[in-house]
């Protein structure tokens, strides 16, 4: 993680695209595991932004499949886990389309990490997924 001061402006920068072109999910590991985490996408047609995500917040920058030729050329910035909280605290208090998947990542946060042990329970867990995936459905449609 850089050990950069990130301005309130561009912490408010972040929250509007995160806002705006962003995601903030629960998933679930691929691995046999299957341990829940946090995960915060944002797709961009411009890798210049994301860049500057990445590095501030580290994570990883993908490119996106054209599904035609006209297609514009995007890229996906992704960050998960221990990032991703450092990421949303900072811009928490400028999210407003979002704000309420923020609220539950905290709470799921909060069943996690001390150290590396586990203090909530699997099925806290899942509920806070649902709720999250719920959420972000709602927003959807609504």
């Amino acid at each position: 993680m850089s050990t950069l001061t990130v301005s309130r402006e561009l912490k408010a920068y972040f929250a509007g695209i995160v806002d705006g072109e962003g995601s903030i999910v629960i998933s679930k590991n691929n691995a046999s595991s299957g341990q829940l985490y946090l995960r915060i996408t944002v797709v961009n047609s411009n890798r210049e932004v994301l860049e500057l995500l990445r590095g501030i917040y580290e994570g990883g920058i993908s490119t996106k499949k054209k599904y035609k030729t006209t297609d514009k050329q995007c890229w996906t910035w992704q960050v998960s886990s221990h990032k991703a909280k450092v990421f949303l605290f900072d811009i928490y208090e400028f999210l407003i389309i979002k704000k309420a998947q923020a609220e539950i990542a905290f709470r799921f946060i909060e069943t996690f990490e001390e150290g590396k042990k586990i203090r909530g329970n699997t099925e806290q867990r899942k509920l806070l997924k649902e709720e999250m995936s719920n959420k972000n459905n709602y927003n959807l449609v609504n």
